[in-house]
């Protein structure tokens, strides 16, 4: 079985937990909250993701002799609300009206906002756009909770060392973004490094390594494999972002 078969598997499964705690979620909102319509549309970001860092999360706790059950989806399906969480934050950032072949988010808001005569859409946008993924977070924290094996502690306190870095490295991307200096080869290495590579990668590789109770000679080697497949993986990003298809990848090129 090569990587995209197994994708397709785990994919399977990742996207029913989601669907079936969303749907749970959904019932027990109560009933002045459901015309925000805030679940529906934490569902349909979510499917449209490829949902590759919940898949590499599985891929290595099998790889490393752990049989998949549903604890271990659930904690994959948190690392994915928690991915999506990051994007939503993201895209008002960059102020990125496409996201996954449609609207952000907040654009999506500012859509709702503007039929409903607000006083101002876009502010309207970017505040239910933050609140949602604020959401996807809390969401993101039950379920892996629900992961009640010993090394749970250690595998969030990985999770949280990890999700720091990268909004370090969201804060240092945004300041050269609108400041006029030229950033190193260096500094723009360390954006890749922590706000893509080790996040996407390396993150998913060790929390998998905690809870599999690997080696600290492995986890290293796992760790530093995730960075430079990170890196290759931002450059190609990165490259198809500015001379890539619109239609193909789903977001804004150039």
């Amino acid at each position: 079985m090569n990587f995209q078969e197994y994708s397709a598997i785990s994919r399977v499964k990742i996207e029913k937990t989601l669907l079936d705690f969303l749907d749970k979620k959904q019932e027990a909102t109560p009933e002045v909250f459901q015309q925000l319509e805030i679940i529906q549309t934490l569902k349909r970001f979510l499917l449209k993701g490829k949902l590759a860092r919940g898949t590499l999360f599985l891929f290595a706790c099998e790889m490393f002799g752990k049989e998949i059950t549903q604890e271990l989806v659930n904690v994959a399906c948190a690392i994915e609300l928690t991915h999506s969480a990051l994007l939503m934050h993201d895209d008002i950032i960059d102020r990125d009206y496409m996201r996954r072949g449609g609207r952000t988010v907040f654009a999506q808001y500012i859509e709702r906002g503007k039929k409903m005569f607000v006083s101002d859409p876009l502010h309207y946008g970017n505040s239910m756009g933050i609140v949602i993924g604020d959401i996807a977070i809390f969401f993101g924290q039950e379920l892996m909770n629900s992961y009640k094996e010993e090394s749970l502690a250690d595998m969030q306190s990985r999770f949280a060392k990890e999700l720091y870095l990268v909004g370090v490295a969201e804060a240092l991307d945004s300041e050269y973004g609108q400041s006029p200096g030229e950033p190193t080869i260096e500094e723009i290495y360390s954006v890749y490094q922590y706000k893509t590579a080790r996040y996407t990668f390396s993150m998913p590789f060790l929390m998998a390594a905690t809870i599999c109770d690997v080696s600290k000679d492995q986890r290293k080697i796992i760790d530093r494999i995730g960075e430079l497949v990170g890196i290759i993986f931002q450059i190609k990003d990165d490259e198809i972002g500015l001379f890539g298809d619109e239609e193909k990848i789903g977001k804004p090129v150039g």
